[in-house]
């Protein structure tokens, strides 16, 4: 019974409880449940119980027909700590697949556009990229002298 979801708990107990004219008053009389909040459960007031609850009918439920306790136990909360933990991993994860997209999708975006062109604008498109990139490490070999030369200051 403890593989059951929460609605198919809810409506076994109320096939049950009709079939063996069980009523609220009986269910909150023989368990910790307040026989008010069964008798929403029961009317269809409460739409969705708490599984604890469910089980803890069920159970009462058992014992009345059969005699014997099933040994229904809700589930252990999980400690609200590991939950934010986890929640915290997964956004992260969520995070790194995101940049991963983006970047693929920029590559993919700039693979088509560039086999749209035709040669001679793949020619002007290298050279603009051959003049960035000794821009570039022109600037990164400036920055590297200036990093050594204050560090070498410090020293």
């Amino acid at each position: 019974m403890s593989r059951l979801t929460v609605e198919e708990k809810l409506n076994l107990v109320l096939e049950l409880v009709e079939k063996h004219r069980i009523t609220a008053y009986e269910i909150g009389e023989n368990t910790d449940l307040n026989s008010s909040g069964v008798h929403r459960i029961l009317t269809g007031e409460v739409k969705k119980p708490r599984e604890k609850t469910l089980n803890l009918i069920l159970q009462y439920i058992e014992s009345r027909i059969v005699g014997t306790d099933i040994g229904l136990k809700a589930a252990e909360p999980i400690p609200e700590y590991s939950r934010k933990d986890k929640v915290e991993e997964v956004l992260q994860e969520l995070r790194s697949l995101r940049r991963e997209f983006t970047y693929s999708s920029e590559m993919i975006a700039k693979g088509v556009e560039l086999s749209l062109l035709n040669t001679e604008e793949l020619l002007v498109k290298s050279e603009e990229l051959d003049k960035k990139v000794s821009e570039n490490s022109s600037s990164l070999q400036r920055l590297e002298i200036a990093i050594q030369k204050s560090l070498s200051r410090k020293a």
